[in-house]
């Protein structure tokens, strides 16, 4: 695998690459774009070209994605499977935080219909808190 590998807009890629062979690459580089445009993807394969133990030989700087820099490197994929799960999970809390404002801002007839809807929530929680409420 190597640059030649990636689908998107090959501009970027090439433009780096040049700054990689001409050893004149900025301390910062931004990469903006929708998503799925490939800015991941294209910042793991720059940091595996800059520290590839065995580039292969051409024009422009490429890795090889068999050194242990260039596994290490790829280890990040998972790291991104996490991050995703993470912001998928918040996004859950936050839907049920937006139901449990619902809920609390309409008035109920009786205690017994709001336990009702706050159990759809989270089902086992409320009835312990009601007990000691009671209590």
């Amino acid at each position: 695998m190597g640059f030649s590998d990636f689908h998107s807009n090959s501009a970027p890629g090439e433009g780096l690459r040049t700054m990689l062979a001409r050893d004149r690459f900025p301390h910062a580089v931004l990469l903006a774009g929708p998503l799925g445009a490939g800015k991941f993807t294209l910042a793991q394969m720059v940091a595996k070209a800059m520290n590839c133990l065995a580039p292969p030989a051409g024009k422009l700087p490429d890795f090889c994605g068999r050194c242990s820099n260039c596994q290490r490197i790829g280890q990040a994929d998972d790291l991104a499977a996490r991050f995703h799960e993470a912001v998928e999970a918040r996004e859950s809390l936050r839907e049920t935080d937006r139901k449990l404002i619902d809920i609390y801002a309409k008035p109920f007839q009786s205690i017994q219909e709001l336990k009702q809807q706050l159990e759809t929530l989270t089902p086992g929680f409320v009835s312990s808190k009601f007990e000691i409420a009671e209590e």
